[in-house]
């Protein structure tokens, strides 16, 4: 663990500092606050600890990022199946447990990568990453009542709120001249479509990503 900065490494003398001091002072500093949190590798460089701090990243954690690969300690977050041996502490986490084994949507065991949900077995060498590609995420309610009844880890489709359109008595909509449409005779009437394939907010892509 370096020694913590004296005065003038900082300042010099007490006078005012250069601007390359200030850095050195700065960096002195860093080194050793890392490195008295026990967080600093044998060559005592602050690149060392920002490495250690991202290693204290709890398995599980999820993340979106703006590029195309995870970075180290990271996979993306697609559904993949992955070896339990491999990432012990990610499979020990998001395993759901023999009884949901057989239907859960992701964290169950599987002994195939190329077909995980028709292999589900509760002894398989693989588990199955969540996959969050093309998703919204929403809080689980966990009893709050805004989504009632959802269960933990499980899939919402796309849905509009119930609402009304109103059309008013008599006017129509013809081919010339003003539009009509007449309400007359039994039964319904309906609109034509409009809009595209799903509901959606505007959105930004990005990769998602799982600690392991």
């Amino acid at each position: 663990m370096p020694a913590p900065p004296g005065k003038n490494d900082i300042a010099g003398s007490g006078s005012t500092p250069s601007n390359a001091q200030a850095r050195a002072g700065f960096d002195a500093m860093w080194e050793n606050l890392y490195g008295t949190a026990g967080l600093l590798g044998s060559t005592g460089l602050a690149a060392d600890a920002r490495a250690a701090l991202r290693a204290q990243l709890e398995p599980g954690i999820t993340a979106f990022v703006p590029y195309t690969t995870p970075p180290a300690g990271w996979l993306k977050a697609n559904g993949a199946a992955i070896a339990v041996a491999s990432y012990p502490d990610l499979a020990a986490l998001l395993y759901v447990g023999n009884t949901l084994n057989p239907t859960a949507l992701f964290g169950y065991r599987t002994t195939s990568t190329s077909s995980p949900s028709t292999n589900r077995s509760t002894s398989g060498q693989y588990i199955v990453l969540p996959d969050l590609r093309g998703e919204f995420i929403r809080g689980w309610d966990d009893s709050r009542g805004a989504d009632a009844g959802r269960v933990f880890g499980t899939a919402q489709a796309d849905e509009l709120r119930s609402h009304q359109h109103y059309i008013a008595a008599n006017t129509s909509f013809g081919t010339t001249g003003s539009a009509e449409y007449n309400l007359g005779g039994a039964g319904n009437r309906v609109s034509g479509f409009a809009g595209g394939a799903e509901t959606r907010p505007r959105n930004v892509a990005l990769l998602p990503i799982i600690k392991y």
